[in-house]
């Protein structure tokens, strides 16, 4: 069986996680778990989302970079080491455990015995079957650059419905899709890279030089990661805290962008609590979408094709309402567009007032 929640590792505690790039970062206070209070505020609420991820979201982000030549000779090392691992899982790993070779080695180790035990899921499983009918976790088209884009619905978990080993399960069948999808698009691209140990476009920290090289795709082995959490979610933690856990060991280096929508005050200043835990390079891949129907973060990044996929079930409209169409004004834009002309009619007519007196 896939593993549950299971404590902070000690490089969790000491903040070096893969998403800390070279600097660690200050402990996370030992706080004990309320319940309660998480359930209070739901999804986002009273420190408890702060609680589950700030030591364990890192496995997903991008690590430091690093001379090229010295972590060709650690992945060629890991190849030669651990039979099944090939040089793109190598270079993730190496990069997960901050190009220290022996911590990546056990990594890999570990990963390997999950997969021959876990892996592969399939569909017609009837735990999985049921979990992917609910709907709570799904692939819904690709970015604007090609790459996959999975949902989180997190509305629609409800902890007295599921089975966290049945979720996850779900969740590690759907990331294999798309991650099966990832290098089928870039196979002509990265062919014969495995072999060398050299990263391509589509490895972990091979960027375009200049203004995207030969447009290549930066990340483009990587997903991206809708998560919808409207007020009154129910903020599950042994699941996030599960969820966390399995994908930091078992798939580092694959999560490009994360959108949470919709956001507000509280989430925002939650979003405060966790950023000290977090590398400038992590938290920057984490975007917190303005309010109203249509956030425009995420317009650019996103398909609209993709956009209507996610979201239109998810946070329905009055009927013949098109968020996406061109020309749409969410109602919190329009309104606050009438405060800010309301505004500046009253400061005209206050100086025209002050003129006349004068």
């Amino acid at each position: 069986m896939i593993s549950g929640p299971r404590p902070p590792t000690d490089a969790a505690r000491m903040g070096l996680d893969p998403c800390c790039e070279t600097t660690p970062s200050p402990p996370a206070p030992e706080t004990p778990a309320d319940d309660s209070g998480a359930a209070r505020g739901g999804f986002w609420g009273e420190g408890g989302l702060v609680r589950s991820l700030s030591g364990k979201v890192g496995g997903w982000f991008s690590a430091p970079e690093r001379d090229l030549a010295a972590r060709a000779r650690d992945v060629a090392t890991l190849t030669e080491r651990h039979p099944g691992c090939d040089a793109d899982l190598a270079r993730r790993f190496l990069a997960a455990r901050g190009d220290r070779l022996d911590d990546a080695s056990s990594m890999i180790e570990k990963h390997l015995a999950w997969r021959a035990e876990n892996l592969p899921v399939s569909p017609d499983e009837p735990a999985v079957r049921a979990e992917l009918e609910r709907g709570v976790f799904r692939r819904c088209g690709a970015d604007a650059q090609g790459r996959p884009v999975l949902l989180f619905a997190a509305n629609k978990n409800k902890t007295a419905e599921r089975n966290v080993d049945d979720v996850i399960r779900m969740m590690c069948y759907v990331i294999e899709e798309a991650i099966a999808s990832v290098k089928e698009r870039n196979a002509p691209a990265t062919k014969g890279v495995a072999e060398s140990g050299e990263p391509s476009a589509a490895s972990p920290g091979a960027k375009a030089e200049g203004a995207e090289a030969e447009g290549a795709v930066e990340d483009a082995d990587k997903f991206s990661l809708i998560l919808f959490a409207p007020y009154g979610t129910e903020l599950d933690i042994a699941l996030v805290s599960a969820l966390a856990s399995t994908f930091q060991d078992n798939y580092p280096e694959r999560l490009h962008r994360l959108y949470a929508l919709p956001t507000g005050i509280l989430t925002r200043v939650m979003w405060e609590g966790v950023r000290p835990f977090l590398s400038a390079g992590t938290a920057a891949k984490v975007v917190l979408t303005s309010g109203g129907h249509r956030p425009r973060e995420i317009e650019a990044p996103l398909t609209i094709e993709t956009l209507r996929e996610a979201l239109c079930d998810l946070d329905p409209q009055p009927e013949g309402t098109d968020p996406w169409a061109p020309g749409y004004v969410s109602p919190s834009d329009s309104e606050s567009g009438e405060e800010e002309r309301s505004s500046s009619e009253e400061e005209r007519e206050s100086s025209e007032s002050s003129s006349g007196e004068e």
